[in-house]
């Protein structure tokens, strides 16, 4: 019988990752036996999705069989499972790896097994942890930031003017930031305007007074970039 597709972490089971991974053709006859350690990422409460890193265990040795994997399934929070539902945040993020990610210039995560279906969206992806994550709170350093605009550079040239992603119905076409900048600047100035001191603040009201204008005049010079980024929904 077909293991049923986790919704909950807690879910995961050696049997259902050893048929995951047996139809997303890296194991053939080799069993998981078990999951040694599973590990929450994202402060044990993920935004879009659940995400957890695991440790696996095999009956026997597998030249393709991954020592880790990272699975990404929906949230355990209602309400960010609606705003997932109302985003297609799993849809595109998968069609983004299925349809796009190949094309990318740029080092990504292999997807192993996903399902696009509710009411269990989940990816089995390639655990990238041997490399250096950014930190969110601390920021970037120098090196870290000129790595990551090249990276973007990269990005944008591969689908600058690209016919191919016209095709793609399911990738946004633009960025909403304009559309409720107004509305989120309160809450902003309330949770980081110590942060941000005067001088932040100064540019941040200047922004919200030409945002429209510039999205306007300015908007499809990043549409290749924003249809990227977007195509790959937040995490």
């Amino acid at each position: 019988m077909t293991p049923q597709h986790p919704k909950r972490p807690k879910e995961i089971s050696p049997e259902w990752l050893t048929q995951a991974l047996r139809d997303g053709g890296l194991l053939e006859k080799a069993t998981v036996l078990a999951i040694p350690k599973l590990e929450m990422l994202g402060d044990d409460k993920g935004f879009l999705s659940s995400v957890v890193r695991l440790s696996l265990e095999y009956d026997q040795l597998e030249p393709q069989a991954p020592n880790s994997v990272v699975v990404k399934i929906e949230p355990e929070e209602e309400t960010f499972q609606k705003l997932g539902d109302e985003l297609h945040a799993f849809q595109r993020e998968i069609r983004f790896y299925k349809e796009v990610a190949n094309s990318a210039p740029i080092r990504l995560p292999r997807l192993y097994f996903s399902v696009d279906e509710p009411p269990a969206y989940c990816m089995i992806m390639e655990d990238l942890s041997a490399f250096t994550p950014g930190d969110q709170i601390m920021g970037m350093h120098e090196q870290q930031v000129l790595t990551t605009v090249e990276s973007i550079a990269k990005l944008q040239a591969k689908f600058w003017n690209n016919d191919t992603l016209q095709q793609l119905q399911w990738m946004p076409t633009s960025n909403s930031v304009s559309d409720d900048y107004p509305e989120k600047w309160e809450s902003f100035i309330k949770y980081f305007g110590e942060i941000a001191g005067k001088d932040g603040l100064q540019v941040g009201v200047k922004t919200r007074e030409i945002v429209y204008t510039f999205v306007k005049e300015f908007g499809l010079f990043f549409v290749p970039l924003f249809k990227c980024f977007n195509g790959c929904a937040m995490v």
